[in-house]
């Protein structure tokens, strides 16, 4: 059987189109994010379990400072990427010798 556990940590961000940062919007927040898998042997087989995101951390990973072209003005606005929801699979291997 093997389990792992690792994580990841990224601290706040300027906006892409903020390079001078100093266009009064602020950075995306800091995150972290954890996963987990767990793996067992039966046989030839291995199962596996993945979960990414393992608490659900809500994050922007990316964002932009743009006018809007559909808005009812030109403002320039804060366009963020959501981050990853959690994810789970799950999946067996099966080794096979020739």
């Amino acid at each position: 059987s093997v389990f792992e556990l690792n994580g990841s940590w990224v601290g706040g961000q300027f906006l892409i189109g903020d390079e001078g940062n100093d266009a009064g919007f602020d950075k995306l927040d800091p995150y972290a994010a954890v996963n987990a898998s767990a793996e067992r042997k039966f046989g030839a087989a291995w199962v596996y379990l993945r979960v990414s995101n393992l608490f659900g951390t809500d994050y922007q990973s990316f964002g932009i400072l743009s006018e809007n072209l559909r808005g009812p003005t030109l403002e320039v606005e804060r366009f963020l990427t959501p981050g990853h929801p959690r994810h789970v699979s799950v999946g067996m291997r099966i080794r096979t010798r020739p």
